[in-house]
């Protein structure tokens, strides 16, 4: 099956955004926005065929948070988001040859997302489910650098760029009633609905299997007005792509695991 220009789908995927909100504004009450500045633990796994790791990567990112949301008439909550990410993390692999060789690996991207939680009318005491979906575009460059090997001969590094069109479908558990403490915890199935990856050296581009991960977050109210603390997890699951011009990616895991410090206003 032919890739599809990634251009294209972004562009649609701006288009759906932009339109879904705007047609909220007459059913709606007045927007809200929040920002967020946090830190996450990642990390980055390759496989062979057989199931043997040819590399890892692992360390800290910063993360940055922001977006607007809308209550509807409905009770369904819109929201319009943003969620970037950045750091020089660990790089423990090899060469082509199967030299163990350590390095380090530069991440530097973002997702941009449409989120719509839609309370069910079903309580238990304080709680409260409801169902959540999400579409998004996550892109990210992932930097190594310049090394040697295990036997110090220099090894050149590798740009990579990934976009990745994907879909979430959850449930949520919001905790409700007259107490200022509230606690919102959702988790889910994650789907990649269309991937692209270049690889910048050879200008080669590769599309890596999608596959289901997860994701999970918890968001809890802080004792001062509009403050939120926000636990989370997302996960990526790939299988190796097919192969272009003798180079494929191989499959492909990752997870982060992060905490940021939210305030809506």
């Amino acid at each position: 099956m032919p890739i599809p220009d990634h251009r294209h789908v972004i562009r649609r995927l701006l288009v759906l955004l932009t339109l879904t909100v705007a047609g909220t504004h007459a059913a709606a009450a007045e927007p809200g926005r929040f920002f967020g500045l946090g830190a996450e633990t990642f990390l980055w796994q390759e496989f062979s065929s057989s199931g043997g790791r040819y590399l890892q990567e692992q360390g800290a990112r910063l993360v940055l948070d922001a977006g607007v949301e809308r209550v509807l008439n409905s009770g369904d909550r819109l929201q319009l988001g943003g969620h970037a990410y950045f750091g020089n993390i660990n790089y423990d692999g090899q060469t082509q040859a199967g030299v163990p060789a350590l390095s380090t690996t530069n991440y530097l991207g973002g997702q941009l997302y449409l989120s719509d939680h839609r309370p069910l009318p079903l309580s238990w005491h304080t709680w409260q489910p409801g169902l959540l979906a999400v579409l998004g575009l996550d892109q990210w460059s992932r930097i190594i650098a310049d090394t040697v090997d295990q036997n110090g001969q220099p090894v050149g590094g590798a740009e990579e760029v990934y976009r990745i069109l994907y879909s979430d479908l959850g449930l949520t558990l919001q905790q409700t009633g007259a107490s200022s403490h509230h606690l919102t915890i959702s988790a889910g199935l994650r789907l990649p609905l269309w991937t692209w990856e270049e690889y910048r050296a050879l200008r080669l581009i590769l599309a890596p299997t999608p596959d289901v991960s997860l994701f999970a977050t918890a968001d809890m109210s802080l004792p001062w007005p509009g403050q939120q603390l926000r636990l989370y997890y997302q996960g990526w699951r790939f299988g190796a792509s097919d192969v272009v011009q003798g180079y494929l990616q191989p499959e492909s895991h990752a997870d982060a695991f992060g905490i940021s410090f939210i305030t809506r206003r």
